[in-house]
């Protein structure tokens, strides 16, 4: 059998159907009442319901009692509807509650515009009748009444044609609810009555005092401390408050996963989908957002097989034309103390919008500081990463930076040679890691002695005239040195040893 599911939410003015418990299609008779005044639709609904399915069917009604009552007694009146269950709000929080929700929360916010409960005319046949129901006012013209209280059906053609909508209760055998002309004609046993007018009072005297007061507070929403926003839902709410965190532009060409909360904690967030009015814009795929191209489009957020969103946003997509790759490039990674480079860079896309916007940053200047055109220049021994960053991308790259030479060392203090000959010197550096280890060689007196360079790249001392002077070794690059005394003697004191000597 067909299963019909209407749930009506008289907080929100919302009426949800589901056939199958499937969502309606889009060109169903039946989305037409969802957001109508209740009497506007509530006489047409069972007619629409056959038209739609062509069958038998069982109801089943979610609502306030009044809507429960009112439906099972005109389900009596429609051959398709078989049965008739009903069932509860989700949050089944009572009407007595909700009011007493809602007076703490004004009691809160005293500035907020004063409102007054309006009750519901009634008239009654029974003259002698005083008492008049909590909610009702009674009224002795039976055109202005809402509710009509009829001893028997003498005068019923008269109330039913003068051109106004009343409900009008008639004791009777059995139950039974239709609209005839313009009002609703419901017969009930006498016992029945009261339970009826007590759910018209709090569907008509208390629910839309409700409404109005939450609708009027809602302007002190910014002012709410997360408990009362949680008592503001609660106080309006059949189902569980859910509500999907902030949603930021998105870049196209890009993924978003929305979040969502629900108030009263605890409770389970339902299966959400979402609907983009423009998929060219945004699309939305197994709870992800996508941007497809710049634009703005709302999105609709639906709880399960409901066919009303419980929200709608509205979304913007942007094109975000900013560097998204950097390639950096050096000449080396190792320099000295010192020395100076400029770093190459490579952008994707070249043309970007921040391609001037691009920032240079060291991770320790007292190694090495880059200048904002890429120049790098090296200051002390140690690591560092130079790094180049935009909106949405960056790239590092790490330069060492060794010592300079600490020492240089000569094998000893004087060295004696005659004219023309060479004598063959080893000079020692440290540290071994040291980023230029070359030295040069400065002599006091070019005419007695000087340093020359082998092919294999040692140094040998050449006698070049007869004398005394001062050779030194520098480190090409940093402050250490060494230097020896060279005595340089004539060639004749060398044949004057041998004959000595021989």
């Amino acid at each position: 059998m067909n299963e019909v599911t209407l749930q009506l939410d008289p907080y929100k003015n919302l009426n949800m159907v589901s056939l199958n418990h499937h969502h309606l299609s889009p060109y169903s008779e039946l989305n037409n009442f969802m957001k109508q005044p209740f009497f506007a639709w509530a006489d047409q609904f069972f007619d629409a319901v056959e038209r739609e399915i062509n069958d038998d069917f069982y109801l089943s009604v979610c609502s306030e009692e009044f809507e429960k009552l009112f439906f099972q007694d005109m389900a009596e009146m429609a051959d398709a509807c078989i049965t008739i269950g009903t069932s509860d709000f989700r949050l089944n929080t009572p009407v007595k509650e909700r009011l007493a929700m809602l007076e703490e929360l004004k009691s809160r916010y005293p500035d907020t515009e004063k409102g007054e409960r309006k009750k519901v005319a009634c008239y009654t046949e029974n003259s002698g009748q005083t008492q008049m129901h909590e909610g009702f006012y009674r009224v002795t013209d039976y055109h202005e009444a809402f509710v009509i209280m009829a001893e028997d059906d003498t005068r019923l053609e008269e109330y039913i044609y003068d051109g106004k909508m009343h409900i009008i209760l008639l004791e009777g055998m059995g139950s039974g609810l239709q609209k005839i002309g313009g009002s609703f004609v419901w017969v009930s046993e006498k016992e029945r009555i009261p339970k009826i007018l007590d759910a018209a009072r709090e569907r008509f005297f208390d629910i839309p005092y409700i409404v109005e007061e939450i609708r009027k507070l809602s302007s002190k929403i910014g002012e709410f401390t997360p408990k009362d926003r949680e008592m503001y839902e609660v106080i309006q709410a059949t189902v569980p408050y859910v509500a999907a965190d902030e949603i930021p532009a998105i870049e196209t060409g890009t993924c978003f996963y929305p979040s969502f909360r629900i108030i009263p904690e605890g409770e389970t967030i339902p299966e959400i989908r979402m609907v983009s009015l423009n998929e060219n814009v945004l699309r939305t795929d197994n709870g992800i957002l996508s941007g497809v191209k710049p634009g703005r489009t709302i999105l609709e957020f639906y709880r399960g097989e409901e066919n009303l969103p419980f929200d709608r946003r509205e979304i913007t997509v942007f094109y975000k034309h900013t560097v998204k790759q950097i390639q950096l490039s050096l000449a080396s990674p190792v320099m000295g103390v010192n020395y100076k480079q400029k770093i190459g860079v490579t952008l994707n896309p070249p043309d970007a919008d921040d391609a001037n916007r691009l920032i240079w940053t060291t991770s320790d200047p007292s190694v090495a500081t880059v200048s904002q055109d890429g120049t790098v220049i090296s200051h002390s021994p140690g690591k560092c990463r130079i790094t180049l960053a935009g909106e949405d991308a960056e790239a590092s790259v790490t330069l060492e930076i060794p010592p300079q030479l600490q020492t240089v060392s000569l094998p000893a203090d004087e060295i004696e040679c005659f004219v023309g000959e060479t004598v063959p010197i080893d000079v020692k550096v440290a540290p071994a890691n040291a980023y230029n280890k070359k030295v040069a060689w400065w002599t006091s007196d070019k005419t007695v002695a000087v340093v020359e360079t082998t092919e294999s790249g040692n140094f040998r001392i050449r006698g070049i005239g007869i004398g005394e002077c001062t050779l030194t070794c520098r480190a090409v690059e940093g402050n250490a040195s060494d230097s020896l005394e060279m005595k340089v003697y004539s060639t004749l004191q060398r044949k004057k040893k041998r004959w000595l000597f021989s």
